[in-house]
């Protein structure tokens, strides 16, 4: 696994809160993160407030430090000093703010 994946696993792992996200989820999170389009819709959502529910579930703590404002692959990104691959051709960039944190 290049060492971008790596990192964002390692985060989602340490942020585990059920078995499922431990097991499954984590993973399809990286690779879905590494897609061109939203987050949520790359994992087959229909929409953010179902990838809101579902990362409140499965990954609390990360989902209390995000940023209501702020865009799941983005918040994830950040969180690993990184930027999202799709960031650079991305038409939603006025709906992207800027976050300053450091969670792992």
């Amino acid at each position: 696994m290049e060492p971008i994946r790596q990192k964002l696993y390692t985060l989602l792992l340490r942020h585990a809160h059920t078995p499922y996200a431990r097991e499954h989820l984590s993973r399809a999170i990286v690779d879905a993160a590494f897609e061109m389009g939203h987050l949520y819709s790359d994992l087959g959502l229909e929409s953010r407030i179902k990838m809101n529910r579902m990362m409140q579930q499965h990954y609390p703590v990360l989902a209390a430090r995000k940023p209501e404002h702020l865009r799941w692959k983005k918040f994830l990104f950040d969180a690993i000093d990184a930027v999202a691959p799709a960031c650079a051709a991305c038409g939603d960039k006025q709906h992207c703010f800027s976050c300053e944190l450091s969670i792992i």
